[in-house]
């Protein structure tokens, strides 16, 4: 869920944050054509000192962790942490870990662990790829962190509630739209998916 979609459920205020100007640029267009109320900002999260003053009562982080090596992503939680009302949420979702060693380099969605293993590799950078229905290939990347990497991270950043926890992948209902397209990662686990109060 996109600040938009979050948007729509009718918190006060919404706020979106993204490193990309061109990313910036695209959200301040759709808001235009769709407003929402949603301010939109470009700025680096593992510095959130503007908000020296603010609190919020929720953050969520899609798919932005997992480009951060170890010890920016410490220090991005750490800032979430501090940010983060007493009661506040963080839910982020990351691409599973264990997905660059589950898959094959080929479609739907892979990264290339090369000859690196599962505790080795951290802070190693996979290249992979991620297919649209369309058939449209994009490049994608991760930085390597195991499942205990972001247990620990939050920890030391101050989060010591026990998270729910996610495996995210595919559902009978989404199978059902292009077995085609979505069997090649059926029964894979695709992202870890996070919530947990400050």
């Amino acid at each position: 869920m996109g600040p938009a979609r979050f948007a729509a459920g009718g918190p006060r205020k919404v706020l979106g944050l993204d490193l990309s100007a061109g990313m910036i640029r695209a959200a301040e267009a759709q808001e235009q054509q769709e407003p929402l109320g949603i301010d939109y900002l470009q700025g680096d999260a593992v510095d959130l000192s503007r908000w020296a003053r603010q609190t919020f009562d929720l953050v969520l982080s899609l798919f932005m962790f997992h480009y951060l090596d170890l010890a920016r992503l410490t220090t991005c939680l750490g800032e979430v942490a501090r940010v983060l009302r007493p009661g506040g949420r963080l839910v982020f979702v990351v691409p599973h870990p264990l997905l660059p060693y589950l898959r094959p380099p080929a479609p739907p969605y892979y990264f290339a662990a090369g000859p690196q293993g599962y505790f080795s590799a951290r802070d190693h950078c996979f290249p992979g790829q991620l297919w649209l229905c369309d058939g449209t290939p994009l490049a994608v990347q991760v930085r390597h962190k195991t499942v205990e990497d972001y247990f620990q991270a939050l920890h030391t950043a101050g989060f010591r509630s026990l998270p729910v926890v996610r495996e995210l992948h595919v559902t009978p209902e989404i199978l059902a739209r292009d077995p085609a397209f979505f069997g090649p990662v059926c029964e894979v686990p695709l992202h870890l998916a996070l919530a947990l109060t400050r």
